[in-house]
């Protein structure tokens, strides 16, 4: 039995205790699947990460970005995988789509600061017990 391996350019960095591996959308040649994001992501078998973030080229901010959980689910944003990108992009300060929002950032020394969409407060939650 023949195994094949292709080689997929990538960097890993966290951010306070998240970390996260980065891999620019140019280098694949599909998308990747739930069950290969899971691989990339496990600690024992795969690089390991908290979240897979793919990186893409935009016309309308320095860069467009996609995050995937570890269990191969999409997610619509991470401050941590924000604030990692924007050191990656090793400008001053610009612009990053997420897939929620457009993100401004500026970056001083190892100090990156990043904006975020305002939250939504939903109704509270009561329970049937709840008086």
């Amino acid at each position: 039995m023949t195994k094949t391996s292709s080689k997929i350019p990538f960097s890993k960095m966290q951010g306070l205790g998240n970390d996260f591996v980065l891999i620019k959308a140019e280098h694949l040649m599909a998308p990747l699947t739930p069950k290969q994001i899971r691989w990339i992501a496990d600690r024992r078998q795969g690089v390991g990460c908290d979240q897979l973030i793919v990186v893409n080229d935009s016309t309308q901010a320095d860069i467009d970005i996609s995050f995937y959980n570890a269990d191969g689910g999409k997610a619509l944003a991470c401050g941590n995988g924000t604030r990692c990108v924007a050191k990656y992009l090793e400008k001053k300060s610009g612009t990053i789509q997420t897939p929620s929002f457009l993100s401004h950032f500026k970056c001083s020394g190892d100090q990156i600061t990043i904006s975020l969409k305002d939250p939504v407060f939903a109704p509270p939650y009561r329970s049937a017990l709840s008086p």
